[in-house]
């Protein structure tokens, strides 16, 4: 007896999903070459309530990968640490101020490809004698993304 061999089907992503992957694997990046002081340790989620959210957004165009540390010190040497130490691939912090009381630092990202504006986002907050450091990637596909809207 002879049966057909299973049909596979494959679906092509749009260039849209193709955008988002890329954003995400450009993000993943980013946040990988994250440098921090001595004794940081990542953790899951925000340590500091207050850094549940990112302090500025790009909003429903792009896409934002946030990761969550502990780091010993004080959200002064912290901040002096993260400036004097950017990732690889980022350029030098462009802002740093305050949101809501809480410090935070910025960097722009040159991105490859389908990658339009991207920024590496830190905000610091202290928890005793302890600080809660949360890093968005943010970053905008050339394309805008599906709920942006764009000029012509």
């Amino acid at each position: 007896m002879v049966t057909a061999p299973p049909t596979t089907t494959t679906a092509t992503p749009s260039a849209s999903d193709a955008s988002n992957q890329q954003s995400q694997g450009v993000a993943a990046r980013i946040l990988s070459a994250v440098v921090l002081p001595a004794g940081s340790h990542r953790v899951a989620m925000a340590p500091v309530r207050v850094l549940d959210r990112p302090v500025q957004s790009f909003g429903d165009c792009g896409i934002d990968v946030d990761r969550f540390w502990v780091v010993p010190g004080t959200s002064q040497t912290v901040q002096a640490f993260l400036l004097s130490h950017p990732p690889a691939g980022v350029g030098n912090p462009i802002g740093k101020g305050q949101s809501s009381g809480l410090p935070f630092i910025f960097f722009t990202v040159e991105g490859p490809g389908q990658v339009d504006q991207s920024q590496l986002l830190f905000a610091i907050a202290q928890d005793q004698d302890s600080v809660g450091l949360r890093a968005d990637a943010q970053i905008v596909p050339l394309s805008g993304g599906p709920n942006c809207q764009t000029s012509q």
